[in-house]
């Protein structure tokens, strides 16, 4: 069950929840909220335990989707320990900088496209040159000439303009990517966080580096969404504390 307070008359000040707005419904997939169930006993105690609800069903009720409670405690200590065994594997530094600098499929389009550009910009100059030679040559009038050498000029402006456009997507691009050094201090602020951290501080622990936590119909962890800068780690616990995890 959920953490539970015994208290004689009052119910004691209430606690924050951490994964408010992170954890998702594992039925409608609707982000879930902490809320407090107070039992009272006929000794006139009061029994307090702390959940995660549907937030479909705080508002639409029984016809939106069950309550889905969460016990709150059990979940967030779970979330905090994957988080913890993410960041203890050894490859972990050269992994995520490595798929973190990978080229994305639009990236590897522009490369493509750019090489694609500069043929077709080589094939105008060669046609530039041997319109010039045969200019030359008393081949082609200068009426024809001109007319044609300043299509062909123009089409070498705007190849030209699409060359450096593209170039500057790629050099933006690069730009964007993060050193070993840059992936060591973040992962290394992420472990100081959680190692200082205690209960109090998981609000902000979890706001900081958390994206998305779901779990299964059973109520049983099943992935943790983690964010670092602009990237997503997606993070499966597996048995024996083993992981897998995929960045997008």
């Amino acid at each position: 069950m959920g953490k539970s307070t015994t208290k004689k008359g009052g119910i004691g000040p209430r606690r924050s929840y951490p994964l408010n707005s992170f954890l998702k419904c594992p039925i409608c997939q609707k982000s879930m909220k902490g809320t407090r169930v107070v039992a009272k006993r006929k000794s006139g105690d009061k029994k307090v335990y702390d959940y995660y609800q549907c937030l479909g069903y705080l508002n639409g009720g029984i016809e939106s989707c069950y309550p889905n409670l969460i016990p709150a405690l059990e979940i967030e200590l779970e979330v905090y320990k994957v988080l913890q065994n993410f960041l203890n594997q050894p490859t972990i530094v050269k992994d995520v900088f490595s798929r973190i600098n990978e080229p994305s499929s639009k990236q590897k389009e522009n490369m493509v496209l750019l090489n694609t550009v500069k043929l077709q910009l080589e094939r105008l100059i060669k046609k530039k040159k041997k319109l010039l030679f045969h200019f030359e040559e008393g081949l082609v009038s200068s009426e024809d000439f001109l007319q044609e050498i300043e299509r062909i000029s123009e089409d070498i402006t705007v190849v030209q303009d699409r060359i450096r456009s593209i170039e500057h997507e790629l050099k933006r691009c690069k730009d964007a990517t993060l050193s070993k050094v840059q992936v060591r201090n973040m992962l290394r602020n992420f472990v100081s966080l959680l190692n200082e951290s205690n209960k109090k501080d998981m609000d902000k622990l979890f706001s900081s580096f958390l994206y998305q936590v779901e779990v299964s119909k059973e109520h049983k962890l099943k992935l943790v969404y983690l964010k670092i800068n602009e990237y997503v780690i997606q993070v499966v616990e597996k048995k024996e504390g083993k992981q897998r995890w995929k960045i997008s």
